[in-house]
């Protein structure tokens, strides 16, 4: 009787542990905290310096954001729902490059004024050409609710020389190197548009996606392709990054220019 009564003491001690475990589990921040809305900022800008981030005229990140980064890495970052204005400011120094003859950006680079509802998710696109026309594309994240056994995609075309892209996908069988079919799972993508999440099945390891960038209308890779293995529940957005082709900055003797390096650039929104 002493022996069993030690082993229901210590399977019930047990108990209480994983229930403490569970109780205390650490979640994602967007599914815990409810009546916030949630905001990313992603550096698309070509040549762009460091920048951060003013929601209201308040900083909210804490390292600088680098091209093709985002703030924050990982989730998204929580404010008050409401009218809100949110900027992309250059961080210090305040030009680029900083050794002669430098290209003035000034200090706040794209503003974004909305109403950004409780419980929603926004991605603001720094996006435009240096010397040029700058701005923030700003996009509501429709994420699907989770489905088994299926992962979610979308593309936004921030390519600022591009032309409509369409975005292709095929499944790499184990042990090749190329999908043995290619299709366009978005197509005539305008440059500053986006397509909203769709499902796609989820891969095992060793099976992934390829997925390339064309121009629409012909079968020119832009940039290279990308493999993802899509596991189940994530949210994915893939963006055009970079110029198409060599840009020239106006307005400078002798000139300046920004290399072409055309791309795709993946963001995990859950």
């Amino acid at each position: 009787m002493k022996i069993t009564y030690k082993i229901w003491s210590i399977i019930f001690s047990i108990s209480i542990i994983i229930s403490a475990c569970d109780k205390n589990e650490i979640k994602p921040t967007q599914e815990i905290v409810t009546n916030k809305t949630r905001i990313t900022v992603v550096n698309a800008l070509p040549g762009s310096p460091n920048l951060d981030v003013l929601v209201n005229d308040v900083k909210i990140n804490g390292s600088t954001i680098a091209f093709i980064s985002r703030f924050p890495l990982t989730e998204y970052s929580l404010s008050s729902p409401g009218s809100l204005t949110v900027k992309a400011v250059v961080n210090t120094p305040a030009t680029i490059p900083t050794t002669a003859p430098n290209i003035a950006y000034g200090n706040v680079l794209s503003t974004n004024a909305s109403t950004f509802e409780a419980d929603k998710y926004y991605s603001i696109f720094v996006v435009g050409s240096p010397g040029a026309t700058i701005s923030g594309l700003l996009i509501e994240d429709k994420i699907p609710v989770q489905t088994a056994g299926k992962a979610f995609i979308r593309f936004v075309n921030a390519m600022p020389d591009g032309t409509a892209m369409d975005f292709y996908s095929g499944v790499i069988p184990d042990g090749a190197v190329n999908p043995t079919s290619s299709t366009a799972i978005f197509s005539n993508v305008a440059k500053g548009t986006s397509k909203d999440f769709i499902a796609i099945d989820a891969t095992a390891v060793g099976t992934p996606y390829q997925f390339q960038l064309k121009s629409t209308g012909t079968n020119t890779n832009v940039g290279s392709s990308i493999n993802l293995t899509a596991v189940a529940g994530k949210a994915y957005t893939y963006f055009s990054r970079g110029f198409n082709a060599t840009y020239t900055i106006p307005g400078f003797t002798p000139a300046r220019t920004v290399a072409a390096a055309p791309g795709l650039t993946l963001i995990v929104n859950r």
